[in-house]
């Protein structure tokens, strides 16, 4: 019969790394005898891939740090006691093992009780005697766990965007590539990428290749599926595509979206994993570009008080209201005329003193600012070209009590459609 029942067991049956970095190990020793059992010697064989978190160590609850986690010292046991012990470890690096083993060792000391007999023959005055002797003696001991084995699984996706160029007008070739790296020591399948823009991109048909492998046929409205990506291996994607509408005033961004399973997962009914990657801002670069420097003077209304000091001054929209394209008969190309106005607000603030009583209120102006500019453009531009106006520069000035001087620098690009 075993003196000692060891029960060693972890807070996790996998030890998901992604999820959590600690691993808890939970040890359980019962005293099975009716005896004391003295002086263990508890080794706790920690993985070679983990190590101990200081202070985290605890018998029966309370906090225990010994000199040595692999030689720990309880003096007893008491019959039919049990004692627990808890402790957390970590990974060492992030060279992640597919598993991680630990065993226990106990090395003690039981009492031995011992009864002899011995016969005494006695003198001629005394009977014969029957002498009984009882002795205790300590007898060392020993007892292991069983081995515990904890798979690990880690889950550690990469994935980089990369444009070939980093400014971009309609009607341009770009080559996307995808860098997908699995770090993990778990597969992924039904793996999907997915290309989001703020602007209009038609792919090129046939330009689709996986790790150099030209891929035809591929239907990008629904993404580019790429399937099954090994443990520990890495993928490349490329593909080109024509940028064939702007649909920002500033740049064009890109980004991919990943959807995945990992190796294991319940598929059916169940939403995939989605990891997106960087994102690749592209300047534009207009065909032709162009400003103007505009003003006017507004008044203010009638009723309201003199103007004393401009507190702010905003444009919220500029606006093109018409355009015409004209032919040049003296030399190659057109002539652009547009015609556009800046709406906006300026606010100010008016001060008034009345028999000793102050007011100090303030006061919003809308105005509009026209403008109009001839661009002279190349001949193969038509009327669908595309404009991006925008407002480099404005600011307002106090001419006197009743008027404002509003100044402003619009800026007009052109791209060819």
């Amino acid at each position: 019969m075993n003196d000692l029942n060891i029960i060693y067991t972890a807070n996790q049956n996998v030890w998901e790394i992604d999820l959590s970095k600690i691993l808890t190990y939970t040890l359980v020793i019962y005293n099975l005898t009716d005896e004391t059992i003295n002086d263990l010697d508890i080794e706790i064989n920690i993985p070679n891939e983990t190590e101990y978190i200081c202070n985290s160590l605890k018998l029966n609850g309370c906090c225990y740090e010994p000199y040595s986690i692999s030689k720990m010292y309880i003096s007893k046991i008491l019959p039919h006691e049990n004692i627990i012990i808890t402790l957390d470890v970590k990974i060492k690096d992030y060279e992640y093992p597919s598993s991680v083993n630990s065993f226990v060792n106990i090395n003690y000391l039981k009492n031995q009780y011992c009864k002899s007999i011995s016969y005494d023959e006695g003198t001629w005055d005394s009977p014969r005697a029957y002498v009984e002797v009882n002795c205790e003696s300590p007898i060392k001991s020993n007892t292991k766990s069983e081995l515990l084995c904890i798979p690990v699984t880690f889950k550690e996706l990469y994935i980089r965007h990369e444009i070939d160029k980093s400014v971009v007008q309609v009607g341009e070739i770009l080559e996307y590539k995808y860098i997908i790296r699995n770090n993990s020591n778990l597969s992924i399948n039904e793996v999907l990428l997915e290309n989001l823009s703020n602007s209009q991109i038609e792919f090129i048909r046939d330009s689709l290749y996986i790790n150099g492998i030209n891929i035809s046929n591929n239907n990008f409205r629904k993404g580019i599926y790429i399937g099954f990506i090994e443990a520990k291996k890495t993928v490349l994607v490329t593909f080109k595509a024509v940028v064939r509408k702007i649909k920002s005033l500033n740049a064009v961004s890109t980004k991919g979206v990943l959807s995945f399973f990992y190796q294991g997962e319940y598929t059916y009914g169940r939403l995939p994993n989605k990891m997106e990657s960087n994102e690749v801002v592209l300047d534009l670069c207009p065909n032709i570009s162009k400003s103007l420097n505009v003003f006017k003077v507004i008044e203010k209304v009638p009723s309201i008080r003199k103007i004393d000091q401009i507190i702010d001054v905003f444009n919220y929209d500029i606006n093109i209201t018409s355009t015409k394209m004209l032919s040049q008969s003296y030399s190659s190309g057109k002539t652009l005329l547009l015609s556009g106005c800046i709406n906006g607000r300026v606010t100010y603030n008016s001060e008034i003193n009345i028999n000793d009583y102050h007011e100090d209120k303030m006061y919003v102006i809308e105005y509009n600012i026209p403008f109009k500019i001839d661009i002279l453009v190349p001949e193969d531009f038509n009327e669908e070209v595309q404009i991006l106006p925008s407002v480099q520069f404005i600011d307002a000035s106090v001419i006197d009590d009743e008027k404002i001087y509003l100044n402003s620098i619009v800026n007009i690009d052109l791209i060819k459609n």
